[in-house]
C-alpha cells in the first residue's frame, strides 16, 4: 500500500515538472494556449528595408510592448517592390493615433530588431486626433522608417566619406 501511494505521488510530481516546462516554453516563447489573435486587431505598415525584422518581434511604444510582428510579404509598387509587415496589436492599444508612424529599431548595438510607433513629425502636441488605428488600416510608406543598415553605416564612418575640418 506504501509503494503504490509512493508511485502515485513521483507520477503527480512528474506530470507537474511536465506542465511547468510547457507553461515556462510557452512564455519564453511568447506563444499562449488561448492565441493572440483573439485579443488582437492588424494594421499593416509599409517599409523599404525592413533589415533583419522577423515575424514574432515585439511592437512597441515608448519601450512598452503592445504586439507583435505577425506576418512580412513582399509587394510590388511603383519603384519596385516594398515590405508589407502585419502587426498584431493587443485590443486594450486601441487609441493609437491613425497619424503615428512607425521606424524598425534595435535593442542595442546587436539587439534585436522590434517596430517602434511614435507619434509623426507632422503631430501637433495637444491637438485631439478623432480618428484612430483599427483593424485593416495601414501606416503608410511615406510614414515609416526603414531599418538602418549597420554594414554600410560602419563603411561611411571607416571611409571618412564626411566632410573634415
Amino acid at each position: 500500500m506504501y509503494k503504490k501511494s509512493y508511485e502515485l505521488l513521483v507520477g503527480v510530481f512528474v506530470l507537474l515538472g511536465i506542465v511547468a516546462l510547457i507553461f515556462m516554453a510557452l512564455k519564453v516563447s511568447g506563444l499562449s494556449l488561448s492565441g493572440f489573435d483573439n485579443s488582437s486587431y492588424q494594421v499593416k505598415a509599409q517599409f523599404q528595408n525592413i533589415g533583419s525584422l522577423r515575424p514574432g518581434a515585439a511592437v512597441r511604444i515608448a519601450g512598452v510592448e503592445i504586439g507583435k510582428v505577425d506576418n512580412i510579404t513582399l509587394t510590388p509598387n511603383y519603384n519596385g517592390f516594398i515590405a508589407d509587415v502585419t502587426l498584431n496589436i493587443n485590443k486594450r492599444y486601441s487609441n493609437i493615433p491613425s497619424s503615428y508612424g512607425a521606424a524598425i529599431d534595435t535593442s542595442g548595438i546587436l539587439g534585436d530588431s522590434f517596430i517602434a510607433l511614435h507619434p509623426s513629425d507632422m503631430d501637433i502636441p495637444g491637438l485631439y486626433n478623432s480618428k484612430y488605428l483599427e483593424n485593416g488600416s495601414t501606416i503608410e510608406l511615406s510614414n515609416t522608417s526603414s531599418a538602418i543598415n549597420l554594414n554600410s553605416l560602419i563603411n561611411t564612418f571607416v571611409s571618412g566619406s564626411g566632410d573634415k575640418k
